[in-house]
């Protein structure tokens, strides 16, 4: 596993987080039951009807279903309180309480994340998740962003004066403690972000609105490591292998999908993982024998998947 700096919406998204309690309902049949149960302890009666249409059951059902269109109701509102599970709308009332608005074309979970991220905005320090935030709102063209500053380490000192060693430079020319290198991947199919979107960007963060006047900021477009996934499935038998395949294969496209983000390995547990559902007994991955690290400032992009049925064992 690489060391690469990820940011902690990433790290852990929103869709991981677990329901919380305000998301259980009762099954109607539970609340039915409850009902009959509270009418044999008040009226100390037996109530076994012989038939569905017995008119008091069927006033029972009534009130079933009424409290459990109620408690529906409730735990939909209560969730969409929740930024990890509101729906569309609710996210922008969300945001609007946070002075994040959706861009134009922006996709819900995309400003979703952004909304999580603005807490960052707040942070007037020059923390790598302020400028990730800010880079984020600076475009809906924009997929990711990173920033990263060069290190140094200091190795002599003469009067005044300390001399350093640079022990990563970032690839820049003489480079300075106050020196930021952003990388952004851009919201498209190849992921490489051209100039006017770096100049939009650039624009956005500059320093008479909310880069700090102590930073010099370069930025460039990530580079992107495409990559290829085959994979042969092995079946139980007794299983419709077409169905498989298909689920396997979406499974994939929604792994590789969430991947395409700087500095995310795409790790061979995770492609197994991914192809693992029903009906699979075992997984083949065909040129895979180790992990693809990803260096901080580069994105993998898949550019083909191909899936084969195996064999059926017993």
């Amino acid at each position: 596993m690489s060391s690469n700096q990820i940011s902690p919406a990433v790290a852990f998204p929103l869709s991981e987080l677990p329901a919380p309690h305000a998301a259980f309902i009762r099954d109607p049949e539970d609340i039915l039951q409850q009902i009959i149960d509270k009418y044999h302890e008040l009226t100390e009666d037996e109530f076994n009807p012989l038939l569905e249409s017995d008119p008091q059951l069927k006033q029972f059902e009534a009130q079933a279903y009424v409290i459990w269109q109620q408690e529906l109701r409730a735990a939909t509102m209560a969730l969409n309180s929740f930024l990890a599970y509101a729906d569309e709308a609710e996210v922008e009332h969300i945001g609007a309480t946070m002075q994040v608005y959706r861009q134009e074309n922006e996709a819900l979970e995309r400003f979703r994340y952004r909304v999580a991220l603005s807490w960052e905005a707040r942070n007037t320090a020059g923390a790598l998740e302020m400028y990730r935030y800010h880079a984020y709102a600076a475009s809906s063209e924009v997929l990711d962003a990173n920033f990263k500053t060069p290190t140094f380490e200091a190795w002599g000192r003469e009067g005044d004066r300390i001399y350093f060693d640079v022990t990563d430079d970032l690839g820049l020319d003489n480079p300075r403690p106050d020196h930021v290198l952003g990388v952004i991947l851009a919201n498209n199919e190849s992921g490489i972000a051209d100039a006017d979107l770096l100049a939009t960007v650039n624009t956005h963060l500059s320093a008479d609105k909310q880069r700090p006047l102590t930073d010099f900021l370069a930025l460039k477009a990530a580079t992107v490591i495409n990559y290829q996934v085959g994979a042969i499935l092995n079946f139980y038998p007794g299983v419709d292998h077409q169905i498989s395949v298909n689920e396997a294969s979406a499974a994939l496209d929604i792994y590789v999908a969430e991947r395409k983000r700087l500095g995310l390995d795409i790790a061979v547990s995770g492609l197994d993982k991914a192809l693992h559902v029903a009906g699979v007994q075992s997984v083949e991955l065909l040129g895979w024998e180790q992990d693809l690290l990803i260096a901080w400032d580069s994105v993998a992009i898949c550019t083909a998947t191909t899936i084969s049925q195996g064999i059926v064992n017993d």
